[in-house]
């Protein structure tokens, strides 16, 4: 999910019946910003499909908040 009224650091927010994640779109190693209640097994699946779809993520993330940079 990409909040309307979200702050820079171009990220997505993950949830699950446990938890939420919070994930940078930046493809930087440190990508994961924030873990609530999330396995690292569901984080590390979350993390794969944030990256495997990043380019459209980042598309949707910049037609709802602007270019980064």
């Amino acid at each position: 999910m990409i909040w309307l009224d979200d702050h820079a650091l171009p990220h997505v927010h993950v949830f699950s019946a446990e938890g939420s994640t919070k994930i940078a779109l930046s493809g930087e190693p440190d990508c994961l910003l924030r873990v609530d209640g999330m396995s690292r097994k569901q984080v590390a699946v979350a993390i794969a499909l944030v990256f495997e779809h990043r380019v459209r993520l980042l598309a949707e993330w910049e037609k709802i908040h602007g270019n980064p940079n």
